[in-house]
């Protein structure tokens, strides 16, 4: 499965050189992510949307003795029109749950990494390509105009 974080096309050389930093927040449903392309769009940047493998996270966070965590924003104010579930119903589901990372995942479709993240196991959603983070970079630069950073 893959997670999703959209950002800023100005942050990646920043990402790129430093990793995606810890308490960063993933989608599985891409109606999720689409928001928060929207949301950087609607701030007048231009969305990138950076794609990891959820069982590469999860092993990342194992070695270094962590789990991965509920979207607890994400739960107080849930983006009810991304997930099409009401707030009563995500609340409740909530509260029948133990409360874990997946239980969040399946609930609301995203979690937070306790850990960060290095850029070698970031990839770039290209429409419908995947692209690791430098060779994304690299075809930026070599365009005419070069890259929008």
């Amino acid at each position: 499965m893959k997670l999703y974080h959209a950002t800023h096309l100005s942050r990646l050389r920043a990402i790129a050189s430093q990793g995606m930093h810890s308490h960063s927040y993933w989608a599985s449903d891409e109606a999720v992510s689409d928001y928060y392309v929207e949301t950087v769009e609607d701030e007048g940047g231009t969305a990138v949307v950076l794609s990891i493998d959820l069982a590469a996270l999860e092993s990342l966070c194992s070695r270094k003795g962590l789990e991965l965590e509920p979207d607890f924003p994400g739960l107080m104010e849930p983006i009810t029109s991304a997930i099409g579930k009401s707030e009563d119903e995500i609340f409740e589901g909530w509260d029948e749950c133990d409360g874990t990372w997946r239980e969040c995942l399946d609930l609301i479709g995203s979690l937070r990494s306790p850990v960060e993240i290095p850029a070698s196991l970031l990839a770039v959603e290209c429409g419908e390509d995947t692209m690791s983070l430098a060779d994304y970079l690299q075809l930026q630069a070599s365009r005419p105009s070069g890259p929008t950073f």
